[in-house]
């Protein structure tokens, strides 16, 4: 019997309006580090249809200074943004790939390429992040596990912490994040 910990993870229909409009679909890689599985996670846009959802996977460091927003959610609490990129960072040169490519078809799935790159003042909606299971009585050995951890509601401390989880060798993380129509 494994003894689960509630890290504020989400489950797939996490706070989630399923008669909004403004609802988005995205596909995200999670569960035990060795056998990761796509799993569909429903956000709802919190700018209405004037924004966007940008889903980036990244290596770690990010290489992003987040910062507490002015916006206040739901729940009262600050909501956490992008304040900077590192010049030369992971998400820095990711960002200016996605600008050469945006709009542009994939050639291996010939799907569009979109909304890829990150940019200062996106808001932080949620972010993959690593955690232990533990086998209850300690038959099986720990397994690290790959989460979804949800930022709208969580102080800034716990949002620090779920960002820091991980380590280079647990792979990459997988950000989500919503741009306002003014950083298009």
């Amino acid at each position: 019997m494994k003894k689960k910990i509630d890290r504020g993870i989400a489950p797939p229909t996490f706070a989630v309006d399923e008669t909004s409009l403004d609802e988005v679909k995205v596909k995200i890689k999670v569960g035990p580090l060795s056998s990761l599985q796509e799993r569909v996670y429903r956000f709802q846009k919190i700018f209405g249809s004037s924004s966007r959802l940008v889903v980036i996977t990244l290596p770690k460091p990010l290489g992003i200074v987040f910062v507490e927003s002015p916006l206040v959610d739901a729940y009262g609490k600050n909501r956490v943004m992008v304040g900077e990129l590192v010049v030369g960072g992971n998400a820095d040169r990711a960002s200016r790939v996605a600008q050469l490519f945006d709009g542009r078809k994939n050639v291996a799935s010939n799907t569009p390429i979109l909304n890829g790159g990150v940019m200062p003042g996106d808001i932080l909606r949620a972010t993959t992040t690593v955690g232990v299971t533990v086998d209850f009585f300690g038959i099986r050995r720990p397994q690290r596990v790959m989460d979804l951890f949800v930022a709208d509601g969580r102080p800034w401390h716990l949002i620090t912490r779920a960002l820091n989880a991980s380590f280079v060798a647990d792979g990459e993380l997988t950000l989500v994040l919503e741009r306002r129509n003014a950083y298009f």
